[in-house]
């Protein structure tokens, strides 16, 4: 009987041991997923082709605020990379591939301004294709970028003009 007892305690010590690793071990593998993602969109936002998508995108703005015109943003690639990098980001940050707050972080005044650029001509395309929901996680991710560096302190909003030389 005792040893019966004995066999059954270890068995369900067994049983807890592997609970208690099989979560550890879930826990270990989401958060490597999400740095995995986040280095993802480190690679993609921090090379000279999207930081040269982001120029031209601050370039139309400023040109948009002088003449009002937002046919400039319409079939530009440097927009649709933009916009379409942001989108997707939102999608992954919102289903929480990717860490929000380290990600806002690094980038959240980034994802803000391009949006503040972006925003008019989304807004028109949005009505143009009877859309609503046309880069909806774009919109999401620079409200909670806007929410994140608010409380911090730290929100601008202004937008750089590659056009005027220091």
């Amino acid at each position: 009987m005792e040893l019966a007892l004995i066999g059954l305690l270890i068995s369900f010590l067994s049983f807890v041991g592997a609970v208690i690793t099989a979560v550890l071990s879930y826990r270990y593998l989401k958060r490597q997923h999400n740095l995995n993602g986040l280095q993802d969109a480190f690679k993609i936002l921090n090379n000279s082709e999207h930081r040269n998508f982001r120029k031209k995108v601050y370039e139309l703005h400023h040109e948009f605020q002088e003449t009002g015109k937002l046919e400039i943003f319409r079939d530009v690639p440097e927009v649709e990379n933009v916009r379409a990098d942001f989108d997707v980001l939102g999608v992954l940050i919102k289903n929480k591939n990717i860490d929000k707050n380290l990600f806002l972080r690094e980038y959240g005044l980034v994802v803000y301004r391009c949006w503040v650029c972006l925003e008019a001509p989304i807004m028109d395309e949005r009505q143009r294709r009877d859309v609503k929901a046309f880069m909806e996680n774009f919109e999401w991710l620079s409200d909670e970028a806007r929410k994140f560096w608010e409380r911090r302190g730290g929100y601008k909003t202004k937008i750089y003009d590659p056009r005027r030389k220091p």
